[in-house]
């Protein structure tokens, strides 16, 4: 592991940052004043607003301090900080962090701490490198350990008697996440055994070289009615820099670039085969604001602030490593532009990830689908908000393959009837999947 510090971490609705001074009067107003508060904790409720200040002033000189984590918990609506959430104690030898947080009983019961603490736990385990995420509360405080069960984590027991606080002497309950079941959870592997960058996309590279100019894979993802929706809405004006990531065989590139004289168009992709085709076909059209070009799939060959519209269809859920995508995506993006994220989504009921288990098995690069509260979190922790949305269908076939038919075999009517998937002439179809339709602006 390594210790990064106190980042700013963004979700949906909360910025998490280190603390100023400037946030006195909100801590002591919203929570460090009220004995309710901190009835279940380990401090006196404060009585006097500087000493707020002075507990400020030691959280603030400590932040140069790496191993140091404590956040603020600031509402986006509001500006306001309303709580905070730290790492109260670490242990460098098990890569362990135990967990504390309040938060302002106006907001308690909205949901708020859980989303605050699932921040913080990614953030531990995708960038620090903690394997132990754990945290407690006083017996006589289960709701406390409800926030914990949303974050993910797993009952692990009682300590009676080891605790104390403003209440006394108490019985501790602790819960915990290790790196293995988050990565179980999240990502359907074990965190040994995350696929690697490379070798996906390899495979992706190997299967679209052959599929993306077969006339019955195109015939298979063309959809005029759903081509005309995505260049609705895309807020394209005279000047713009558009790149067309994961571009194929220029779908959306060649209609945006004909449609938008005034703009510049990239499409990007890993097939160089495709895209030495694209680039003659948009020569010999002499489509001149159009180009193509290849990369490896993991590593954007653009620079910070770089275009004002970014676009992908049907490509996100072949990202390798999206965190790291989704990342570099929103630094290429300039301030005020635009990212489309045109994509199946899973069913949130698809516990057991049924339609990626028919993916995995197509070898070409599948890593999974998201929900779409997923991509809208996975965004909106770089900044990047969503501004509109549609949501549209799609269906596909698998071709005859003895794989496929036994995984169709071992379904339930509920599973099957997740996709209406069914099995026609020997051929199972994914009969109907929702296809999100995001519009998100930095």
């Amino acid at each position: 592991m390594e210790n990064k510090g106190t980042k700013i971490l963004e979700t949906t609705r909360l910025v998490l940052r280190p603390f100023c001074y400037e946030d006195t009067e909100d801590m002591f107003k919203n929570w460090a004043s009220d004995p309710e508060v901190t009835k279940f904790l380990t401090w006196p409720a404060h009585t006097d607003v500087e000493v707020t200040r002075y507990v400020l002033d030691s959280w603030i000189k400590m932040y140069t301090d790496l191993s140091f984590y404590n956040w603020g918990i600031e509402l986006k609506d509001t500006n306001e900080v309303i709580g905070n959430i730290s790492a109260v104690k670490i242990d460098e030898r098990t890569q362990t962090a135990d967990m504390g947080y309040c938060i302002g009983r106006k907001w308690w019961g909205q949901e708020i701490m859980p989303e605050a603490l699932k921040a913080v736990i990614t953030y531990f385990f995708d960038e620090v490198g903690f394997n132990r995420v754990a945290a407690s509360h006083d017996s006589d405080n289960p709701k406390s350990g409800r926030v914990m069960e949303k974050a993910g984590m797993k009952f692990e027991g009682v300590l009676r008697a080891s605790g104390i606080n403003m209440r006394g002497i108490c019985n501790v309950v602790w819960y915990s996440i290790l790196k293995e079941e988050y990565y179980k959870k999240y990502f359907n592997v074990t965190a040994g055994s995350i696929p690697d960058s490379h070798e996906i996309v390899k495979e992706a590279k190997e299967s679209f070289e052959k599929v993306l100019l077969n006339q019955k894979y195109s015939g298979i993802i063309k959809n005029d009615k759903h081509l005309k929706l995505l260049l609705n809405m895309l807020p394209i004006k005279k000047g713009d820099m558009v790149l067309d990531v994961g571009t194929g065989a220029g779908y959306l590139a060649f209609p945006i670039a004909q449609e938008n004289k005034g703009c510049n168009v990239t499409g990007l992709d890993i097939a160089e085969t495709v895209i030495k085709q694209n680039q003659l076909k948009a020569e010999n059209q002499n489509i001149n604001n159009l180009k193509f070009c290849s990369f490896d799939g993991i590593n954007y060959p653009f620079g910070k602030e770089s275009m004002d519209i970014i676009v992908t269809r049907y490509a996100f859920h072949h990202f390798p490593d999206i965190k790291r995508a989704v990342k570099h995506l929103s630094e290429i993006l300039c301030k005020g532009g635009s990212i489309l994220v045109s994509d199946p989504v899973r069913n949130i009921k698809d516990k057991d990830r049924i339609i990626d288990q028919f993916m995995k098995i197509k070898g070409d690069g599948h890593v999974r689908f998201y929900t779409q509260e997923e991509i809208v979190d996975l965004f909106s922790g770089q900044g990047v908000y969503l501004s509109g949305h549609e949501i549209t269908n799609m269906k596909f076939p698998f071709p005859e393959k003895k794989e496929y038919m036994d995984l169709f075999n071992k379904l339930d009517k509920e599973e099957k009837a997740l996709y209406n998937i069914y099995e026609e002439d020997g051929v199972v179809w994914i009969g109907n999947i929702e296809v999100a339709n995001l519009l998100l602006k930095k």
